[in-house]
């Protein structure tokens, strides 16, 4: 089973999460080069948000903690990135990495020269008027599992529907955590009373 079934299987089986996007992309080039790795990135991206909105910072890098909860070796595995750090009135999401070796990618390179002057030095490696090269390195996937507080925090993000101040692609300033909170807490008034 690949890093990515496991991280898949892990969230589906947290009754506390609710899974709002899972997507994989493939660059077809270079995308990073991460210190310890080299090779093509295929990216894998999986949203998730708590069931019940959770706004404070300490209870969501609590609950982050709780993301690969049996799983040792995920947990081990995960870099843990702006784990819903505060600066100011700014919080940033919650987001881990993982990486993992899928395969190999092979790159052949040929040099054909078109000359007509008898004169030219060729490069020792060089056979007649060609040139060929071959190189392997391993190909990795980053696979990246974002956590927002909650899942109405993602749509709007994704949608546009939000105020451009107040909620951006990798934190959300106290105020706007403050109106999305009261919207959750209302609609538990109104679930409750019904």
């Amino acid at each position: 089973m690949s890093k990515l079934e496991k991280v898949r299987k892990a969230l589906k089986d947290n009754l506390n999460i609710l899974i709002l996007k899972d997507e994989c992309t493939h660059s077809g080039c270079y995308l990073f080069r991460l210190e310890k790795t080299k090779g093509i990135f295929f990216t894998a991206e999986v949203h998730v948000a708590p069931k019940h909105g959770i706004y404070d910072a300490e209870d969501l890098r609590a609950f982050m903690k709780t993301l690969f909860d049996g799983k040792e070796q995920l947990a081990e595995d995960a870099t843990v990135i702006n784990n819903f750090a505060k600066r100011g009135d700014y919080m940033d999401f919650g987001l881990s990495r993982f990486c993992e070796r899928i395969g190999t990618r092979t790159v052949r390179n040929e040099i054909i020269l078109s000359f007509t002057e008898q004169d030219v030095l060729l490069p020792d490696n060089f056979t007649e008027s060609k040139n060929t090269c071959e190189f392997s390195e391993p190909a990795y996937r980053e696979i990246y599992v974002f956590l927002y507080p909650d899942a109405k925090m993602f749509q709007d993000l994704k949608s546009g529907n939000h105020s451009p101040r107040g909620l951006g692609a990798s934190g959300i300033f106290d105020t706007e955590i403050a109106k999305y909170r009261n919207a959750a807490e209302q609609e538990v008034s109104r679930e409750a009373s019904a």
